[in-house]
């Protein structure tokens, strides 16, 4: 193993930055803030029917769903799948929403038969890929924000 030791003489500055270490060690609120942005952008995704747009619907199926899901939106049949993306409440148990959370990592996703289906997509079975997770290079800078201004202001709790 490698590893370097910090040692302070001074007992203020020791303790600051074992404050800080705790600070930074603590992603509580860090990953709680990620995953809201996350669910954020899933919102718009859904409401924008893709980022980039999803491919339309089959003209058919299109018909068949107007006839009985009437003003339903892409990937919206039940609301189960957007629900679970979003991390809302509702839709059934055949959609769940993932979120496991510790200090070391978020994992935010869905589970359900049919979800892998739509965010690879599947034209042997008509069903052309609408990627449900989709992060755009404006989404990652804004998730990098957040690491920058966590860091900040847990350096802020600590040194004033």
């Amino acid at each position: 193993m490698v590893g370097i030791t910090l040692k302070f003489d001074n007992d203020k500055a020791q303790a600051q930055f074992i404050g800080l270490r705790r600070e930074i060690s603590d992603t509580t609120h860090l990953f709680n803030s990620l995953a809201e942005k996350v669910y954020e952008f899933e919102e718009k995704t859904f409401e924008a029917e893709g980022n980039p747009k999803w491919v339309s619907l089959s003209r058919r199926y299109k018909m068949w769903k107007d006839r009985h899901y009437p003003g339903r939106k892409i990937l919206e049949l039940t609301g189960s799948l957007k629900a679970a993306a979003t991390g809302s409440t509702g839709g059934s148990m055949k959609v769940l929403p993932i979120r496991r959370q510790s200090k070391e990592a978020l994992e935010i996703g869905i589970k359900g038969a049919y979800v892998w289906a739509h965010q690879a997509g599947n034209l042997k079975r008509g069903l052309y890929r609408r990627m449900i997770y989709n992060f755009t290079r404006s989404n990652l800078a804004e998730i990098a924000g957040l690491y920058e201004y966590h860091s900040k202001t847990a350096v802020e709790r600590i040194y004033g």
